[in-house]
């Protein structure tokens, strides 16, 4: 992560969800935004995706198969992780 802002600063980095549904990008950030406000939006990133990386890396969390609905375990492209 750190890299890509020491090659390209807060600018060029974004980030954005894909909707299915709507075929549409949503992009966290608007190229209209200031720097303090880039740089708040990217700390605020990095800092929950390192949170998300070390609980899927954390042995002691367990990976679990959500059984509520058969068709999500079906289509799973992690489905022998939770096995």
């Amino acid at each position: 992560m750190e890299i890509a802002k020491e090659k390209y600063g807060y600018s060029d980095v974004n980030a954005g969800i894909y909707d299915v549904r709507s075929a549409e990008v949503r992009l966290f950030a608007d190229h209209k935004d200031d720097e303090s406000t880039k740089k708040q939006r990217y700390d605020i990133c990095i800092k929950a995706l390192g949170f998300i990386l070390k609980e899927i890396l954390n042995p002691k969390v367990p990976f679990t198969a959500n059984d509520s609905e058969p068709a999500y375990c079906d289509n799973c492209p992690y489905f022998y992780a939770c096995r």
